[in-house]
């Protein structure tokens, strides 16, 4: 995914990857076929140093029209940019990476109790 934002390109394409996670969900109004939705989280160091997150989403949706109902699936995805690595990282926690992919990644930014 490239988005510009203030100014400043992010791109999942030529960044490096820090880490990623992928899930699927169940599609609720699915009958057959493909019920899965997708989901992913990564974590990403720009060109020129700038961390950033990409979040993509199937969204589930039942829509009736003309008298045919079925499942439909939209898709969306979203950067954000982090100031630092301690924003990177609370964002990382919050979207359910590991504590061993957290240690992995940030090992520097994360302190002991």
């Amino acid at each position: 995914m490239r988005q510009i934002i203030h100014g400043i390109r992010y791109d999942t394409d030529t960044a490096t990857e820090i880490m990623t996670h992928e899930w699927k969900t169940h599609h609720p109004n699915w009958s057959g076929g493909e019920p899965w939705l997708k989901h992913q989280r990564g974590v990403y160091r720009g060109k020129n140093g700038g961390l950033f997150g990409h979040a993509y989403d199937d969204i589930p949706y039942n829509r009736e029209r003309n008298g045919a109902t079925g499942a439909f699936v939209k898709h969306t995805a979203s950067i954000t940019p982090f100031e630092n690595e301690e924003a990177a990282l609370i964002w990382a926690e919050e979207q359910g990476f590991t504590a061993d992919q957290l240690d992995e990644a940030f090992d520097e930014v994360i302190a002991d109790a």
